[in-house]
């Protein structure tokens, strides 16, 4: 089971962060690279593009975003405002503070003068990057954060960010003698060529693009792993025929499903080459393409099964104290349910919160929604785990949200209470500022300092006190800062 992928300009993009608390469908904010298979050295293109020809932003005025980017991948260059913003009408200012961090590249994008907004979709942002010379071969992720933009009015837009993956190739080349030449293998990237016979030696050049998903597969039929391989000759190309073996994972569901594609060049779509598994289909642990007379990009695929449940959207709003969420499907098969997870800031695990019945088998498109209660302020992100009844699952994408607080300060309960061994509470603070937390007995004697100095804003934060060497009995917490005090009862029982 897998959720089906967001729509998207080239590369694969999943959602990564969430919606801003207004109820409306949300437009993605995505980078998109041309070409998306690079080598060191190579200068290419980026922009960051907004809204889709099938749902397109309204009334825009301003955008802002942070753009983390791999230093060892890439290096980024004078950033322009793109077309869809610069409609001429009007002065835009660009931000762009490329200097702060290296890998985060922060940019707004605002108006100096009223506009009535604009309507469409394309470029807010495009900039020039270059592959270092010593770049690393594999996969490298730009991802998007901090995402805004407002209409004309000042009111937030509904944005989601996604990310894009390119992929820096490992190359490697052999000399091929004429004649009939023993196999040459690629060790690196895992491909073995075994020409019939060479009139005229030649230089073998081939490269690995890890990471690279092949798009626009011939129909019915899928990508089976993020693999592209490039493979072509120096000097003079005599006629040849040759069996082309790539190495497979181990990984693969149903090896004997496997199929080897090619195309001519990028401009062309993909094509089915004969192929066989090798050294048998028991145990293969390569597919090869048979015959081959010409090189250029290859990959493996397999064929494509339908979706046990498309997702079509997952999104998330702020509501005071609450987030509520959102998501719909356009089909499903055997689905038990959503397991709802959330993962508040500060925490590396995730916790399920609730459990929503899901629709069985049927074709009709669903709306779910879910209204979690009582957050803690700071960032909470939150996914779903799709079960199926025979307990295969899936995660969603991740979506995020930023509760605010309301008020002077947070303290939480403390639980559990009455405790033994440990007590836990949670405080948050709307501004940066002195904080002290003491531990009082009922004679108003302090017994423990829990916490004395600066307290940041933005997040909640988490104290403990260990009941070793307190006596039963109740027991006051008290937090003070500059414009605060606030107590909380507990018992300690043994």
């Amino acid at each position: 089971m897998s959720y089906r992928r967001w729509p998207t300009l080239g590369a694969v993009a999943l959602v990564v962060v969430a919606v801003l608390p207004v109820s409306s469908y949300a437009q993605a904010l995505r980078p998109v690279a041309a070409p998306n298979l690079l080598f060191p050295g190579d200068s290419f293109a980026i922009e960051v593009q907004l809204g889709t020809a099938d749902l397109p932003v309204s009334n825009l005025f301003g955008v802002s975003f942070t753009l983390t980017y791999p230093t060892a991948g890439m290096l980024i260059g004078e950033a322009t405002t793109g077309p869809l913003l610069d409609d001429g009408s009007t002065l835009l200012v660009l931000d762009a503070f490329l200097d702060q961090t290296p890998g985060v590249a922060p940019y707004a994008i605002t108006r100096t003068k009223p506009h009535p907004g604009i309507d469409g979709y394309g470029a807010v942002v495009s900039f020039a990057a270059t592959v270092p010379v010593d770049a690393p071969p594999g996969p490298y992720q730009l991802t998007l954060a901090d995402v805004q933009a407002t209409t004309a009015s000042g009111q937030p837009l509904p944005v989601t960010a996604e990310a894009f993956t390119f992929s820096v190739g490992e190359r490697a080349e052999q000399a091929i003698p004429a004649g009939d030449p023993p196999p040459a293998a690629f060790a690196d990237q895992g491909v073995v060529v075994d020409f019939a016979q060479l009139a005229a030696a030649i230089n073998l050049i081939v490269t690995r693009f890890a990471g690279a998903q092949a798009e626009a597969l011939p129909s019915g039929f899928e990508s089976a792993q993020p693999t592209m391989w490039t493979v072509s000759l120096e000097g003079m190309a005599p006629t040849f025929t040759a069996d082309l073996c790539m190495a497979l994972t181990g990984d693969e569901a149903d090896p004997g499903a496997l199929v080897m594609l090619k195309r001519e060049d990028r401009s062309q779509p993909w094509g089915l080459v004969p192929s066989e598994l090798r050294p048998d289909t028991v145990s293969p642990t390569q597919l090869c393409a048979l015959q081959v007379t010409s090189f250029s990009d290859f990959t493996i695929g397999q064929p494509a099964t339908p979706l046990p449940v498309e997702l079509v959207a997952f999104t998330a709003r702020a509501d005071g104290r609450a987030t509520v969420l959102g998501w719909s499907t356009a089909s499903e098969t055997n689905n038990a349910g959503f397991e709802v997870e959330q993962q508040a800031g500060g925490q590396s695990g995730w916790e399920t919160i609730a459990f929503v019945d899901g629709k069985g088998t049927t074709l009709q498109e669903q709306h779910y929604t879910y209204r979690a209660d009582e957050l803690t302020p700071g960032a909470h992100r939150f996914r779903l785990k799709q079960i199926d009844y025979d307990g295969a699952f899936e995660y969603s994408p991740v979506v995020e949200v930023a509760i605010e607080l309301l008020g002077t300060h947070l303290l939480s309960a403390a639980h559990p209470n009455p405790f033994r061994h440990e007590v836990q509470f949670d405080v948050a603070v709307p501004v940066t500022q002195g904080v002290t937390i003491n531990l009082f007995n009922v004679l108003g004697q302090r017994v423990r300092r829990v916490f004395d100095g600066v307290l940041p804003s933005g997040t909640t934060h988490r104290f403990r006190v260990a009941g070793r060497g307190l006596p039963a009995g109740p027991y006051v917490i008290r937090a003070q800062g500059d414009r605060f005090v606030a107590t909380q009862p507990i018992v300690r029982v043994d």
